[in-house]
């Protein structure tokens, strides 16, 4: 078995897989100014607050723009000029954390996913979202190596 995960890890990290210092979610990296950026594009009411309904319905009008040839999938190409919203490195880093079934595309369910990363700033789960909360916190963040909800990248071993 330890053989296993040292095989999967050197595979992954050898293919330019996610390595725990490649996370997001790394403790020496803030993606504080790339989420209050999303946040105020979505708190278009300037109330200071946002609820996940509001930023999927954002997020899926965001989709159908970027969806350019209107296949109703995003790739890497059409996912460009968003591929910091999450901290990512690249395009192919996104797609690569918000697909859930590898085909290497995202449809709008796996796009709605970024919103995952988001409320992982909601201090007091609350299912609203505030500026204060996404200007302060560092907390409650999904482990490196994972995508939000628990999921290990497709192979991972746990």
């Amino acid at each position: 078995m330890k053989f296993r995960v040292v095989l999967v890890s050197f595979a992954m990290l050898a293919l330019g897989g996610c390595a725990a210092e490649d996370s997001i979610f790394a403790k020496d990296i803030d993606f504080t100014p790339q989420y209050l950026e999303l946040f105020d594009k979505i708190d278009q009411d300037r109330r200071g607050q946002i609820t996940r309904q509001q930023t999927l319905d954002y997020l899926a009008q965001l989709f159908n723009q970027l969806d350019t040839n209107h296949d109703g999938f995003l790739t890497e190409d059409e996912v460009q000029p968003v591929a910091g919203m999450i901290g990512s490195k690249s395009a192919a880093d996104m797609v690569f954390r918000l697909d859930t079934n590898g085909d290497g595309k995202l449809s709008v369910k796996e796009f709605q996913r970024v919103a995952i990363y988001l409320f992982t700033r909601d201090a007091n789960h609350d299912e609203i979202l505030t500026r204060d909360e996404v200007a302060v916190s560092r907390l409650n963040r999904p482990a490196p190596g994972t995508r939000p909800g628990g999921n290990a990248h497709p192979g991972m071993v746990r």
